[in-house]
């Protein structure tokens, strides 16, 4: 809502009206308010929740005599003329609003979804008894976000890349060349990188041909393959203590309880840098806490960490997310390349088309892991059309604000002698 007027919205009369989810912005020089309370002929249980009010020449949200009982909260009240919010009334409940800058993504042209440094994030109060999403639909998660919009992670859009079956992903090339003319398992190791998403490109057939066929392609981390692996997926962070001195870390021990009341027992002692793990000797479905500590070079142990907690996924987390071409005739679709049986592969359209190179297949791995490398094994019936030879591998993460988890239970072992 824009423009010159005597205010954005007013609530006047009647009782129970609620305004939210509203965007208030860039009102005339004759605005008194963005939001205004002032009941003409009486009025109780009006609230504005959930607002965003900006650019105001009057007073953001203002709550005149005739408006006492107004409930004002989780708004957006910023770069107002006037006060962002302003009460005269005998009473009126004002609370978990948010008045200074809330780092909108483009303010200037009307953007105003939050970043994601944003503090206004998870600044609201739990109104899920009254409203459950935002104004783009999205649903309101505990704790709410302040203003009309909750915050979600936004890929944004990347240039041009060559991924024909999914341009909406911001895909960095990681790796490139040519696999060896034979139907081994291929391994491509990379210096580590976090990703979620993972392309394999076929630029060259090994005779020549317009198609690709794959029997198995998946990610590795730590060396290991995540093809069919279900675990718990371990992150933590360190930092070295100056005061006292202290010896820098060589590895980093891993200690798992298996039960609530029961010990924690070594499970792995992972070397530096390394600063993840993934635990696969887990029961689907039971929980499992961990704890960590640092190892310097002499074999002096830190501190313990604080505890992390997590459940043991039953089903696997990684989805084929495209593909331009699949032949599902005879049963040769995209799925056969992420199934972990030999048996199975993925091959393009040949049965009643053969779409050109090059040719891409896009896994989602479903959720962000610190990739070093990749596996792509050819089809082990003893044809060899559709083989590889010729690649380009791709990844595209995406980070979210730290309060904001993802996956990962977070364990901080810092070295303490």
């Amino acid at each position: 809502m824009g423009g010159d007027s005597t205010g954005g919205i007013l609530i006047s009369s009647g009782s129970n009206n609620l305004a939210y989810n509203n965007i208030v912005y860039n009102l005339g020089s004759h605005s008194l308010y963005g939001i205004g309370f002032d009941y003409f002929n009486g009025g109780a249980g009006n609230a504005a929740y959930n607002n965003t009010v900006f650019n105001i020449p009057g007073d953001g949200i203002s709550i005149g005599t005739g408006g006492a009982g107004a409930i004002v909260q989780n708004n957006i009240s910023f770069n107002t003329s006037g006060q962002n919010i302003v009460s005269i009334a005998t009473s009126a409940t004002i609370d978990h609003n948010f008045t200074t800058n809330p780092n909108f993504v483009d303010s200037a042209n009307g953007d105003f979804h939050l970043q994601s440094t944003s503090s206004a994030i998870n600044f609201g109060r739990d109104l899920s008894s009254i409203f459950t999403i935002d104004k783009d639909g999205n649903t309101r998660t505990l704790p709410f976000d302040v203003g009309a919009y909750e915050f979600v992670s936004v890929i944004l859009p990347p240039p041009p890349t060559t991924i024909t079956c999914d341009d909406s992903l911001a895909w960095t090339l990681v790796s490139s060349g040519t696999f060896a003319s034979d139907a081994l398992l291929k391994t491509i190791n990379f210096s580590v990188r976090p990703a979620r998403w993972i392309a394999l490109r076929s630029i060259r057939e090994i005779n020549g041909n317009p198609w690709t066929s794959c029997t198995e392609f998946m990610a590795l981390m730590n060396g290991r393959s995540l093809l069919q692996t279900k675990g718990i997926f371990l992150e933590w962070e360190h930092a070295l203590i100056t005061d006292p001195p202290t010896d820098p870390a060589v590895a980093f021990r891993i200690y798992r309880q298996d039960t609530p009341t029961g010990l924690f027992t070594l499970i792995a002692t992972v070397p530096y840098p390394i600063i993840s793990y993934l635990d696969t000797n887990v029961i689907p479905g039971n929980t499992y806490s961990y704890e960590t500590t640092s190892i310097d070079y002499f074999g002096n142990e830190s501190s313990i960490s604080n505890i992390a907690s997590g459940v043991a996924p039953s089903t696997l987390q990684h989805s084929i997310w495209c593909v331009d071409s699949q032949e599902l005739g005879v049963n040769n679709g995209a799925v056969n390349a992420i199934d972990g049986l030999t048996t199975t592969f993925w091959h393009t359209q040949w049965m009643t088309a053969s779409p050109p190179q090059p040719h891409n297949i896009v896994v989602d791995l479903g959720t962000v892991y610190p990739l070093n490398g990749f596996q792509y094994l050819p089809r082990q019936d003893g044809n060899t059309n559709g083989t590889i030879i010729q690649y380009e591998f791709y990844i595209c993460d995406y980070f979210i604000s730290k309060g904001r988890g993802m996956h990962a239970p977070v364990m901080q072992p810092m070295l303490a002698m």
